[in-house]
């Protein structure tokens, strides 16, 4: 088991998609690691916590936060995928306006909802 420590950070996202096991066969793909925990939970979430600096994520739990997410929303696999290219590439200050740009987006979305005229593995 891994502690908890690994999955929080100042990048921390909560992706969200129809298809839970398609997020996660993108993140593996791409070397993130799952978090492992006691309670680890596949029931009817349709969200995971991905941390791009420390490479883990692990399934959402209803009602648990296992870390702050800096959108304060969650994130289609796109917006995600956009972001850990970002930071890969090492450009602090285009990820930074980048979730910026995605809080302003959100704003007064509940935090998983989406615009009704986007679902959540595609793009407005």
């Amino acid at each position: 088991m891994m502690d908890i420590q690994t999955l929080q950070g100042k990048y921390v996202f909560v992706v969200r998609d129809k298809d839970l096991h398609y997020i996660d066969e993108q993140l593996r793909r791409l070397g993130f690691t799952v978090w492992q925990h006691k309670d680890c939970f596949w029931g009817t979430v349709d969200w995971a916590f991905v941390n791009i600096e420390s490479k883990q994520f692990t399934n959402g739990r209803p009602g648990i936060a296992y870390a702050k997410d800096c959108v304060r929303h969650t994130v289609t696999l796109v917006e995600l995928l956009i972001a850990n290219t970002l930071y890969i590439q090492e450009r602090p200050d285009s990820l930074d306006a980048y979730i910026l740009e995605l809080k302003d987006k959100y704003n007064g979305l509940k935090t998983l909802e989406f615009p009704e005229r986007m679902t959540s593995n595609e793009e407005i």
